[in-house]
């Protein structure tokens, strides 16, 4: 608890007070038993000594006032960023299920390759029914199934880039690599023009490089429990 308390404090920071500390230290039990070098040093030596005792109240000061606060706050928020993390690796599993229950092709997150995705991809018509109703009538194609979870994803990153302070920048490299996928562009791009793909099979390499961003996504979050 007492290290991570301090790990969480900018090495900067630390540096300084431990060295006006370190400093000050000195200068009262050392410096201060040295009779004066020339007229004025010992008004100086007040003066630097005065900085020094300053400089480390106000890193006190900071630890308890401020950091404090930020450690408490982060505690009420990662919960929910570790869900909103989560709920953008299980989407993509839960269309990887999807796929595979429509080709009849094992499709495994965590041992995905992309020889059987593609495989799998070409098997599936775009335009057929997609596991996914838009209302009780009229289900999405398979696009439409993309964009539905290319915008919940989108939501997520959202909402962890909302609390950035609170977010290691590990997590925020992992989300932000899922977040600018050439899947998320090319779906948005398709997903509004008609295409004449009679297969999935163009989208083969831009989804597997997606479900490998999340799959390094799922690693460091499983690190976290």
């Amino acid at each position: 608890m007492i290290k991570r308390f301090f790990r969480t404090i900018p090495h900067t920071v630390n540096s300084l007070a431990l060295g006006s500390l370190i400093a000050l230290i000195l200068k009262i039990f050392v410096l201060n038993r040295i009779p004066e070098l020339f007229a004025g040093s010992y008004e100086i030596g007040l003066v630097f000594e005065g900085l020094l005792a300053s400089v480390f109240a106000s890193y006190i000061f900071y630890l308890i006032v401020v950091h404090m606060k930020e450690l408490k706050d982060r505690e009420v928020i990662e919960p929910h960023i570790r869900r909103w993390a989560n709920r953008i690796v299980g989407d993509c599993k839960s269309q990887l299920s999807e796929f595979s229950k429509a080709s009849g092709i094992e499709l495994d997150f965590d041992s995905l390759e992309e020889v059987a995705l593609k495989s799998a991809f070409s098997k599936i018509d775009p335009h057929s029914n997609a596991p996914l109703l838009f209302n009780t009538n009229k289900y999405a194609n398979w696009l439409q199934f993309w964009e539905y979870y290319r915008a919940r994803s989108k939501e997520c990153i959202a909402k962890i880039v909302s609390q950035l302070i609170f977010v290691e920048a590990d997590l925020v490299a992992l989300i932000t690599a899922i977040d600018d996928c050439p899947h998320f562009v090319t779906v948005k791009m398709v997903v509004q023009s008609p295409i004449r793909n009679l297969d999935l099979t163009a989208f083969a390499g831009s989804f597997f490089k997606y479900c490998l961003a999340c799959k390094e996504l799922d690693d460091y979050l499983k690190k976290l429990v």
